[in-house]
C-alpha cells in the first residue's frame, strides 16, 4: 500500500494531484482548511480511502500535533511507500518591498517556507526508524531562481525551500534513511493563484499584462495535466535525491 500526505488538497493543483492518486493501492491524507466534497464523493465511488484533516498551515506551532493525528491514520505495517507532498502555497502579497506590511510577509513565508520545512522535519523524525521507501516532494516555482518585480516574499520563500530540500536530501542520503527529497516547479498553472496574479495592479506587479495574455491565449497549463506528471514522477524508482524538477522537463 502507498500512503500520500498532501497539503493544500482542497483545490487547484492539490485537488488534481489527489484525483490522480485515486487508485486502490493508495491511501490519501489531505491537509487543508476546507473539505472538498467532490473528492470525498469520488473516493467513495472508486473505493479509495481519502481523509481530510482540517488544519491552517499558518499555525506552525501545531505542526507536531498535526503529525500525531496524521500517523494515527496510517497503518505502517501495511505501508510500502510513504509520501509527503508539500503543495500548499500563497502568492500574496504582490507588491514591491517597502509597500508591504510586515505581517503580510510573515504570513507568506510561514505557508511557503516555514510550514513545509517543519512538515518535512517532523516527517523525518516520525519515520527515521520506519524502513520503507519514503519521498518528500516540495512544490517549488520558477520564481525560486528568477527575481520577479512585486514577488519579493514569494520568490524568496520558494528559493529558500529549494535550498532546504537540497540540504535535507544530502543529509538523509548520508544518514541512510531511505528517504528522497525533491522539488518540483509546476510552471504557470490555471489555478486561483493565477487569478490573483492577473487581478494585481500594474504599479504593484509590472508583468501583470504578460500573465493576462497567457490566460487569454490559452497558454496556461491545466492542473490535471501537471498533476499527472507529478504522480508519474513520484512513482518512478529513479528519482534523483535532491533533484529540482520543472514541468518543462516533461513536456518535450
Amino acid at each position: 500500500m502507498n500512503v500520500f500526505i498532501i497539503t493544500g488538497a482542497s483545490r487547484g493543483l492539490g485537488e488534481s494531484i489527489v484525483k490522480n492518486l485515486m487508485k486502490n493501492e493508495n491511501e490519501i491524507i489531505c491537509i487543508s482548511r476546507t473539505v472538498n466534497k467532490d473528492i470525498i464523493e469520488l473516493a467513495h465511488e472508486k473505493n479509495v480511502r481519502v481523509e481530510y484533516i482540517d488544519f491552517d498551515l499558518n499555525d506552525i506551532y501545531r505542526i507536531e500535533e498535526l503529525f500525531e493525528e496524521i500517523f494515527e491514520k496510517i497503518e505502517i505495517s501495511k505501508t510500502e511507500n510513504l509520501y509527503l507532498i508539500n503543495n500548499a502555497g500563497v502568492i500574496v502579497p504582490i507588491k514591491p518591498m517597502g509597500k508591504i506590511e510586515n505581517e503580510e510577509i510573515i504570513d507568506n513565508v510561514k505557508v511557503n517556507m516555514i510550514a513545509p520545512i517543519l512538515m518535512t522535519n517532523v516527517f523525518l523524525k516520525k519515520t527515521k526508524e520506519i524502513y520503507i521507501n519514503k519521498v518528500v516532494l516540495n512544490i517549488s516555482s520558477g520564481a525560486a531562481v528568477k527575481p520577479v518585480y512585486g514577488w519579493g516574499a514569494y520568490c524568496s520563500s520558494k528559493s529558500g525551500l529549494n535550498m532546504f530540500s537540497q540540504v535535507s536530501a544530502l543529509e538523509q542520503e548520508k544518514i541512510g534513511t531511505n528517504t528522497k527529497i525533491i522539488s518540483f516547479a509546476p510552471g504557470v498553472v490555471d489555478t486561483s493563484m493565477q487569478h490573483k496574479i492577473r487581478n494585481s495592479r500594474e504599479k504593484d506587479f509590472i508583468d501583470v499584462k504578460k500573465f493576462i495574455d497567457l490566460k487569454n491565449n490559452g497558454i496556461l497549463l491545466t492542473p490535471g495535466m501537471v498533476a499527472s506528471k507529478i504522480v508519474e514522477l513520484l512513482i518512478e524508482d529513479e528519482l534523483e535525491n535532491g533533484g529540482v524538477y520543472h514541468i518543462n522537463d516533461f513536456l518535450q
